[in-house]
């Protein structure tokens, strides 16, 4: 009788931990490609986009790698409290007959901040920013 009584106790303790286990659980860190197109000439820290991102474990951190034309956009890096947006960082370099088309390499950490403020990453992705300018009338 104890036997059987353990043997229940433990498949319900199982059981429990299976139905327990939820979609918070999985290890969730997805970011992608970002493309999008804007008139040329925009002003200085003008928005450009923002870059989504899911992830659930650990905050995120946006660092530009490379830039086909150097210093035209920049990007926030808040630790994944907020958005990652794009800006324009030097508005002389988007001109559509001189440079049609910005590219940007990022690369995006996942990483955990420990109490003594060292950090960890966790995970790295490294994505393309492809920003497209329309040609206006001059």
């Amino acid at each position: 009788m104890k036997t059987t009584f353990k043997i229940i106790l433990c498949c319900l303790s199982v059981f429990w931990i299976i139905i327990s286990c939820s979609k918070d659980d999985l290890d969730i860190f997805v970011v992608n490609d970002f493309t999008t197109t804007i008139d040329e000439n925009p002003n200085q820290d003008q928005l450009i986009g923002i870059i989504p991102y899911q992830v659930n474990k650990g905050l995120t951190e946006f660092i530009i790698t490379s830039q086909n034309v150097p210093n035209a956009i920049s990007i926030n890096n808040s630790y994944g409290f907020s958005n990652a947006s794009i800006y324009v960082q030097d508005p002389v370099h988007f001109d559509f007959e001189t440079n049609p088309i910005i590219i940007a390499t990022i690369k995006v950490n996942r990483v955990i901040v420990h109490l003594d403020f060292s950090q960890d990453i966790l995970d790295t992705k490294i994505i393309t920013v492809s920003i497209n300018l329309k040609d206006l009338p001059e």
